[in-house]
């Protein structure tokens, strides 16, 4: 039917966007590692580094996209830290 084809190709797109994001995410990383001199002691590392970067540059982006804040945050040198390694 019409309604599920319209669904079909919904789900396509949602997981093409999904996809798409984490790409950028992905090269964004890449491109703030070089930016800041980041060398990881194996891939496993770099990999785990760079999930905790897509996370809180996530976290980061919704923080300023609520108008309720009254601050901004921003990507830095830390990134790629947990909130325990920060503190």
């Amino acid at each position: 039917s019409t309604r599920n084809i319209i669904l079909a190709v919904l789900a396509i797109a949602a997981t093409l966007v999904f996809i798409t994001s984490i790409t950028h995410k992905e090269s964004e990383f890449k491109l703030w590692q070089t930016a800041n001199g980041k060398v990881y002691r194996s891939k496993a590392e770099e990999h785990y580094r760079e999930a905790i970067y897509i996370r809180n540059a996530k976290s980061i982006a919704e923080h300023n996209r609520n108008p309720h804040k009254n601050y901004e945050q921003g990507i830095n040198q830390f990134t790629d830290l947990t909130q325990e390694e920060f503190v």
